[in-house]
């Protein structure tokens, strides 16, 4: 749905969007990167972590790149950003209110920037409601 929003207001405003997944691959991303890198105007990228040095090569050829759902902490580079935080916290809190006492939260990645955040929000969340057991 995000795919086909942007595309939507890409279209509109007379661009044509291509869409690439990388299926969190590293090296297909990087593979795609290099392949488009002179036939783009832009890249909007959900990065895996091993595509930072191409990332930065777009930034350094001042290709306009916007990252989405991820970034890289220690690059400027603009980024746009579910809500982790509130919306786990959101889910753990409408999962308490309907009853449920045993609730489980699981990630894969915690490499990863969002995901660290959604399981920061996990943790204080279920702290909140006294239902956090570490493991």
């Amino acid at each position: 749905m995000l795919a086909k929003a942007i595309e939507d207001i890409a279209h509109g405003v007379g661009y044509r969007l291509v869409y690439c997944s990388t299926e969190n691959d590293d090296k297909k991303g990087s593979e795609l990167i290099r392949m488009l890198h002179k036939q783009v105007d832009g890249f909007i990228i959900t990065p895996s972590k091993g595509m930072k040095e191409e990332v930065l090569k777009l930034k350094n050829a001042k290709k306009p790149v916007v990252l989405l759902d991820r970034y890289f902490a220690d690059v400027d580079i603009p980024y746009v950003l579910v809500d982790n935080k509130r919306s786990v916290k959101s889910g753990v809190q409408l999962l308490v209110e309907q009853g449920y006492q045993k609730i489980a939260f699981i990630i894969t990645a915690l490499d990863q920037t969002q995901m660290q955040d959604r399981l920061a929000a996990f943790k204080s969340t279920a702290k909140k409601y006294d239902l956090f057991i570490p493991n």
